[in-house]
């Protein structure tokens, strides 16, 4: 697969999980993707107070959730570690692994 059918891949299936996000209220704050690191990506979602940052590791097949209540607009979130998912012993789309990652942001965002 070429770079760009990829990089659209990618973006495609990003709007996709933003799509679901929203109709439960949830927001994507901040994201940031990296083609050359093996399409390693990461993201923070959620709700205005109650934060999940996904980081997924391309090289590894990892992905982790973390967890932050935010006190307000001046706090740093104070990360904790939620879960880690191993997708590694099978190639995974990008489907699956916005599914996992959105089912980890629905249950740890309070809805």
């Amino acid at each position: 697969m070429s770079d760009a059918a990829y990089s659209l891949m990618f973006l495609n299936a990003i709007a996709g999980f933003a799509t679901r996000l929203s109709v439960d209220g949830l927001a994507i704050y901040t994201m940031r993707y990296d083609y050359p690191a093996f399409g390693s990506w990461e993201l923070v979602a959620g709700r205005r107070l109650s934060r999940v940052r996904m980081v997924w590791n391309g090289k590894t097949g990892q992905l982790r959730t973390y967890a932050a209540h935010v006190e307000g607009a001046a706090d740093a979130p104070r990360w904790q570690l939620m879960s880690e998912k191993d997708f590694s012993k099978r190639r995974s789309e990008h489907a699956e692994i916005f599914a996992a990652a959105y089912t980890a942001v629905r249950q740890h965002s309070d809805v």
